[in-house]
């Protein structure tokens, strides 16, 4: 209501004249009531499957539904979803809001409206889904009354009867009766809502997918045995992030009254962004210290400042145009509990200290170029000798005692068959050396 300044203020205004034009509340409520609604959904539009497809507006009309007034059940009418970039389909029986807004003909027709949808209404607070029985529908041989569906089973028939007996007005084409298989309290893969702590915005899809938007809570909320497992330190109201695709299979029995938390360690993957939290993640390998000689890094589930965590059954890091770049102010540790593999066509390590095997190893590589030439000028000379010795005949040798020169054979024995073998040995080495040196590994 708009309260009256200046002259039009001395002014005694009629009581059944409100400042927006419309004379009485009830007006008001008359006019809420024709642009608000309240629909059971009948059919939803997935595919260009759907009967009359074309009919219906064809591929603008996917994400529609049909819906049926709950207060006025017979007759049918299409619906829009309100957000453009938001678009929740709801299932069939589903309770949603309905609003008569301005269609796009207005300029051509400025009394021209259509109905435009919410996200389902919250009937059993589950992000599963949300079923409200038509009371129109026929009932099943398995009709389930409110209590058994309050107790945790909100489904109105078993699934063989969705599939032969569809709830009035549902097209048989339709794709959601034929993917959307409801997880039941006695299902094993039972999807559990998140219980909630003070301040959280969260963000759950039907299939155990979420976005919490929380923070450090220590909240007497108890799940199981404890509360949840990221505000066991750090200081109250600092925030986190966590997205979570896949509930902890491990959670059974379950009820629409139970409510579930996230665990990094069991959920199917997660990812976290923290600020002082610790988070209690069990890494597949934290065996750092073999690799670090000093400031060994804190595990995972010791460490309370900020840093981000993804976990899953495998990661996969993709560059499809570009560089891949991993930086550290410190270390960047590589720890598998089978092997480290890289393929590329040149791998370049610029290090002043780089060891292998050990973080203890101290015998330095031999520059292979350098060593190896060297060595054959070494072979080339040894190899003279060997010639020489082989070939000299006899040696001349003076006695001490008497000063005659003595002469005898220069090789006994098999000097001279070693001699052979050596000088062999020696040009099969000089031949063949380019083959003790690597054609991949190179060092300054």
């Amino acid at each position: 209501m708009v309260y009256k300044s200046g002259l039009t203020a001395n002014q005694t205004p009629n009581p059944e004249v409100l400042s927006g034009g419309i004379k009485e509340f009830s007006d008001i409520k008359t006019n809420m009531d024709t642009s608000v609604r309240y629909g059971r959904v009948v059919d939803v539009i997935l595919s260009s499957n759907y009967t009359s497809f074309s009919e219906v507006g064809g591929s603008s009309a996917i994400g529609n539904i049909i819906f049926e007034d709950i207060y006025n059940q017979g007759t049918t009418e299409p619906a829009i979803p309100l957000f453009p970039q938001i678009n929740t389909p709801p299932l069939v029986n589903e309770l949603v809001l309905i609003f008569a807004f301005p269609s796009k003909n207005l300029f051509s027709d400025n009394k021209s409206k259509d109905y435009y949808y919410l996200t389902p209404v919250n009937i059993w607070n589950n992000a599963h889904c949300n079923p409200i029985p038509s009371s129109f529908k026929k009932t099943t041989k398995n009709q389930k009354s409110y209590q058994e569906i309050e107790a945790g089973s909100p489904i109105n028939s078993d699934v063989e009867d969705l599939k032969t007996e569809e709830p009035r007005g549902v097209s048989k084409e339709t794709q959601q009766i034929n993917t959307f298989v409801e997880r039941t309290a006695t299902d094993e893969n039972f999807i559990f809502p998140l219980l909630p702590f003070a301040g959280d915005t969260i963000f759950q899809g039907r299939w155990g997918n979420s976005i919490r938007l929380g923070s450090t809570a220590f909240s007497p909320n108890i799940v199981g045995a404890g509360e949840n497992n990221w505000s066991d330190v750090g200081e109250e109201g600092s925030p986190i992030i966590l997205i979570s695709n896949g509930q902890n299979p491990n959670l059974q029995e379950g009820s629409f009254k139970k409510r579930a938390v996230e665990d990094i360690n069991f959920d199917l993957s997660s990812l976290y962004l923290t600020s002082t939290q610790n988070i209690p993640l069990n890494p597949s390998n934290q065996n750092y210290v073999p690799s670090y000689n000093d400031e060994v890094p804190s595990t995972p589930n010791t460490y309370f400042k900020p840093q981000a965590i993804i976990n899953s059954g495998r990661l996969v890091f993709n560059s499809k145009d570009d560089h891949t770049l991993v930086s550290s102010n410190k270390s960047i540790f590589l720890g598998a509990n089978t092997s480290v593999n890289i393929s590329t066509r040149e791998t370049i390590v610029n290090s002043r200290n780089i060891r292998l095997g050990s973080k203890e190893a101290k015998e330095p590589i031999i520059k292979g170029e350098i060593f190896l030439n060297s060595l054959s000028l070494i072979m080339n000379e040894l190899s003279v000798v060997c010639s020489v010795l082989r070939n000299l005949q006899e040696v001349t040798t003076v006695d001490v005692n008497s000063g005659k020169p003595i002469k005898a054979a220069a090789l006994k024995g098999n000097l001279r068959s070693k001699c052979n073998n050596l000088e062999d040995m020696i040009k099969d080495f000089v031949e063949n050396m380019d083959t003790y040196k690597s054609k991949v590994n190179k060092i300054i």
